[in-house]
């Protein structure tokens, strides 16, 4: 079980409500707040994810109970006893003298459509490297297709990026620039997620690759990251590698 999903099953008992079920995962609301995500067999871990051998058959609307920390699923209970997953955090100054690695890999890497007027990539890119992610938030926050919106997938990926390489007194800010973003609430859990340095586990895989210097492992974890969802993973990867080498692009 993620991290962040153990923290919020922990808060208190009672029901969640199910926003959202699909074959591969179903979105919870917790009854203290806070998203939980039940997973299938095949989907990465991640802070959110609580991963199942098969997911309940419960439709949007539906309450699942929550009880001791773990969930009441079709007279079954479910809880973690390991501790909660959490992925890796590679040294910051491996990461720094990573920069032209992720570079040359974000070249290869799917640009994102956000699907609206105007060349917003470009003005992204101008703003991450003058280190104004608060304007990219307003910019790109809830744009573009997807239950969590490609806008939205870049910003999580910046804002893991962001976490990663900034000093540790000032990591607090990038929570407040997560909920600048103008989206729903799945995709607003998976961003403030990302503020606290957390992703799913092929983006912690490549951030790690990149620090150690394998490109080869670096190229695997982008090609992981890309199979989560159906276009999260592409856009997610895009913000990474855009966060992590914007100093050296220009």
């Amino acid at each position: 079980m993620g991290s962040v999903a153990h923290a919020v099953l922990a808060r208190a008992d009672g029901q969640a409500r199910v926003l959202a079920a699909f074959a591969k995962a179903t979105y919870l609301c917790a009854p203290a707040g806070g998203m939980v995500v039940l997973t299938a067999p095949g989907v990465p871990r991640g802070p959110l994810h609580v991963p199942l051998a098969e997911l309940p058959h419960v439709a949007s609307g539906e309450r699942v109970a929550v009880v001791d920390g773990g969930l009441l699923i079709e007279g079954t209970q479910w809880y973690s006893t390991a501790a909660p997953w959490r992925g890796i955090v590679p040294d910051r100054g491996a990461l720094r003298a990573a920069q032209p690695l992720a570079a040359d890999l974000l070249r290869s890497v799917p640009t994102p459509e956000l699907m609206v007027p105007g060349n917003l990539l470009d003005t992204t890119e101008a703003l991450v490297r003058q280190s104004d992610l608060a304007r990219v938030a307003g910019l790109i926050g809830g744009r573009g297709t997807g239950l969590t919106p490609v806008g939205d997938d870049i910003l999580a990926g910046l804002l893991f990026a962001a976490w990663l390489q900034g000093e540790p007194a000032g990591r607090a800010g990038l929570r407040r620039v997560a909920r600048l973003s103008q989206t729903n609430p799945i995709a607003a859990a998976y961003l403030d997620a990302a503020a606290g340095g957390q992703s799913i586990a092929p983006v912690h895989d490549l951030s790690g690759a990149l620090a150690a210097g394998d490109t080869g492992a670096a190229r695997r974890a982008c090609a992981e990251t890309a199979r989560f969802g159906a276009s999260s993973g592409d856009a997610l990867c895009y913000g990474v590698l855009l966060g992590l080498s914007a100093t050296t692009r220009g």
